[in-house]
């Protein structure tokens, strides 16, 4: 049985207003306390207070905000790209602190560039450009903090290359007052200055003489030299072998100590650099269309009263030089250099007969120059 209480009724345990919408709980002078609720609160008529807006029916942000660059407002899922998934784009400037870490850029498992205690390490070659595409790449180092400009030094590389070089540096310091100098094979080793305002041929000797073959001498190397040496020597007739195309820097012959020493080894700079050799000469009772060339040997000094054989080992050799007719007025000449700096010190040359019969003893008269480049 519903009991009566004004306008509330409390019925079956529900409390209920007696007449629809015309009962308040409370009044705006007289409030209750507090209201605790199991269930559902129904507000037809919707709260007054605290809440206010659309918070009861809104499905979006009143104000969309920006997650990692991405508009959000609620209504949708959004995707924030991270680094690796798309590029990225500064819009001011930011600054990373490592904090005493380490900070590694890798391929696969190799490390690229390692940033750490103050030093960059590059594991892979580098290669600096121009992005404006105008000029060449170049290399600037700045001036110390503490100075007082903003000076710097640099390398730059030519604006129009022929091929790629990468040069060798020595791998040690030089001595006081020499400078770099290149093998003309991209290795770099220390000089000592010259003095020739910027020669590119340093004169090492000069020699001359006659070289004969006998009428069975056909196709022999005659080596330059003889008993007082191979630049005061005059009539050269030794023969080091028969004839055949070598390989340069491959192809050796054995030669004994002391004609290594004393009769044909002519001694080198001890700044290993390519040789060139330059020689002019006329034939005597050459056959018409024999050939005939010129070689550059190297090999090593024997010291210690040493009688062994030692190896020298071709360098250079020249084209085939025909004998246009049997005419001992008509001059020649030929220029070749050594394919890489000898290390060696002695150099060795020899005049070659390489294809005619030889019907009488001929002789080769020479002139030859000698220089370091």
């Amino acid at each position: 049985m519903p009991k009566f209480y004004s306008d509330v009724v409390l019925n079956d345990g529900a409390l209920q207003a007696k007449t629809n919408g015309q009962t308040d709980l409370g009044t705006s002078n007289v409030k209750l306390k507090n209201a605790f609720f199991a269930g559902e609160v129904d507000a037809a008529g919707g709260f007054v207070g605290d809440v206010t807006g659309n918070a009861d029916t809104a499905t979006t942000l009143a104000t969309a905000r920006n997650i990692n660059g991405v508009s959000f407002n609620g209504s949708a899922n959004i995707t924030v790209p991270i680094l690796g998934e798309a590029d990225q784009e500064l819009t001011q400037n930011r600054e990373v602190d490592l904090a005493d870490n380490l900070l590694s850029f890798k391929n696969g498992n190799a490390n690229i560039m390692v940033l750490q205690d103050g030093l960059v390490t590059i594991s892979e070659p580098v290669l600096f450009t121009n992005s404006n595409g105008y000029t060449a790449g170049e290399i600037r180092l700045k001036e110390a903090p503490a100075a007082a400009g903003d000076e710097h030094v640099g390398f730059k590389a030519s604006g129009s290359l022929t091929a790629s070089t990468v040069w060798e540096l020595p791998a040690a310091d030089g001595s006081n007052g020499q400078v770099l100098s290149t093998n003309g094979s991209a290795v770099l080793s220390w000089a000592s200055a010259g003095s020739g305002g910027g020669m590119t041929e340093t004169p090492i000797t000069a020699l001359g003489g006659r070289a004969q073959w006998s009428s069975v001498d056909d196709g022999e190397r005659v080596i330059v030299g003889g008993s007082y040496g191979a630049q005061s020597f005059y009539s050269h007739s030794q023969e080091l072998s028969s004839y055949s195309s070598g390989t340069v820097d491959s192809t050796a012959i054995a030669l004994s100590a002391y004609l290594r020493n004393v009769s044909n080894g002519i001694f080198l700079p001890s700044d290993s650099k390519k040789v060139r050799l330059k020689i002019g000469f006329r034939l005597q009772n050459a056959p018409t269309n024999s050939t005939w060339g010129v070689s550059m040997w190297s090999g090593p000094v024997a010291t210690g009263g040493s009688t062994s054989n030692a190896n020298i080992t071709l360098r250079a050799q020249s084209d085939d030089i025909t004998q246009v007719s049997n005419s001992s007025i008509r001059a020649y000449s030929a220029e070749l250099d050594t394919t890489s700096a000898i290390t060696d010190e002695l150099l060795f040359i020899t005049l070659e007969n390489r294809s005619g019969s030889l019907t009488s003893t001929t002789y080769m008269y020479f002139n030859i120059s000698l220089y370091a480049i």
